[in-house]
């Protein structure tokens, strides 16, 4: 959706990140309001695991931007990639902090649909690595509002990522399908892959529909197996979810 530059207040001399919206998408009015859903998402949780916007406004030509705090470390897709796969105990310590996240975002009605590695920010920490920053609320929606729902058979997301109602009815989607995505993450840092991968994001779609998840190839303790396979990653959102 946007642009992020790294800039630093002229009088505090601190450093932020701001996110401007392509001048294409400016006219259109959805997407504009997408844009500020995002600043008011990020801007009103207030949570140690989520990233803060501090300020918003317009260029002179109009573009709305988003001022976001500046954050140093490293995507969770990068580390995952870097490593092949991470160790059972920082997973869980990842997969608290993110839950915890989604569970403010849920708790506050928005659904954040695009949880994924490149979503979450591990920065440094006065105790290390390893503290996580839920990022990007460019697709989130308020669960709440009536008004709030996407163009009938409009897909936003990661189709890696996507939960299978969000593939059928994307506009219906809720924060169940944040829900399945943190499951993929999860799989994703146990195994180094999401369950469902490929170069033709129609395919991965529909294995995401159809297939089961492939078991891990490595062992995990009983509860964490049947929390991912009978709960974060069943079909139905009727379903664990």
């Amino acid at each position: 959706m946007g642009t992020v530059f790294l800039a630093t207040h002229m009088l505090i001399r601190r450093r932020v990140a701001i996110k401007v919206l392509h001048a294409e998408l400016a006219p259109d009015r959805w997407m504009v309001q997408r844009f500020l859903n995002e600043a008011a998402a990020a801007g009103t949780l207030a949570h140690p695991h989520i990233v803060e916007s501090t300020d918003m406004g317009f260029t002179r030509d109009g573009i709305p931007y988003i001022v976001f705090e500046y954050l140093e470390g490293c995507l969770l897709t990068e580390e995952i990639r870097r490593l092949g796969r991470l160790s059972l105990g920082r997973t869980l310590t990842i997969a608290r902090q993110v839950a915890s996240a989604l569970d403010a975002v849920h708790r506050a009605q928005l659904a954040h649909l695009d949880v994924k590695g490149d979503n979450v920010l591990l920065t440094r920490r006065a105790r290390g690595l390893d503290h996580a920053k839920l990022i990007d609320f460019g697709i989130s929606r308020c669960t709440a509002a009536a008004g709030e729902q996407a163009p009938a058979g409009l897909l936003m997301g990661t189709p890696e990522y996507m939960a299978p109602e969000q593939v059928i009815q994307p506009e219906l989607a809720d924060s169940r399908a944040d829900i399945y995505a943190f499951g993929v993450l999860l799989y994703e840092m146990l195994s180094g892959r999401c369950p469902f991968e490929g170069d033709d994001p129609q395919r991965v779609l529909a294995r995401v529909l159809r297939d089961p998840p492939p078991v891990l190839d490595r062992r995990i303790p009983p509860a964490l197996d049947q929390l991912m396979f009978d709960g974060l990653l069943t079909k139905s959102a009727e379903i664990g979810r």
